[in-house]
């Protein structure tokens, strides 16, 4: 079960190099990585989080993650749902369906579509895109809302595997 054990920690840690060395278009070499909860899929950088705040915010509070505060919306949908949501202007997931929504956008002027994780098929959030042909930066054009609890920071997830594999070597 050990060698087992390890070997898939070298695979999620292979996996995360490889889509990095895919992704390839970073600015800073020093980009803090987010990845799918449920299969480590690369996700996004920290530096694509900025805050929009939604008309349809219920509550929104901070959270730390890489030593910065980043905002979270607690949004709720018509069907009673609430989703905790941080607003990237870049995210590495694909649309469940080509269909774009504009009603019951939690951001008015925008049309929405469902986001998944492109390797295991998790709801992630929506893709959010303006109806409005825009040639400035702000408002943005689009964006994506990413649901907080279903992402995690690569160095969470390295710490895991560095703790694991450290209580592994001393027993």
């Amino acid at each position: 079960a050990g060698a087992m054990h390890g070997f898939l920690i070298f695979v999620a840690l292979f996996q995360v190099c490889l889509t990095h060395m895919h992704k390839g278009s970073h600015d800073h070499e020093d980009d803090h990585e987010f990845v799918c909860k449920q299969c480590k899929q690369p996700l996004g950088v920290q530096n694509k989080i900025f805050e929009f705040p939604s008309v349809g915010a219920v509550s929104k509070y901070n959270v730390t993650l890489f030593d910065e505060l980043v905002e979270v919306q607690r949004l709720r949908n018509p069907h009673g749902y609430h989703f905790d949501v941080i607003v990237m202007n870049e995210a590495w997931c694909k649309s469940a369906n080509s269909q774009k929504e504009l009603s019951d956008s939690w951001f008015p002027g925008y049309t929405w579509n469902i986001q998944v994780c492109s390797h295991c098929h998790q709801h992630l959030g929506w893709h959010f895109e303006s109806v409005d042909v825009q040639s400035k930066d702000w408002p943005p054009s689009h964006f994506f809302g990413i649901i907080y609890d279903r992402i995690e920071p690569v160095e969470s997830l390295l710490k895991k595997i560095n703790l694991t594999s450290h209580k592994h070597w001393n027993s």
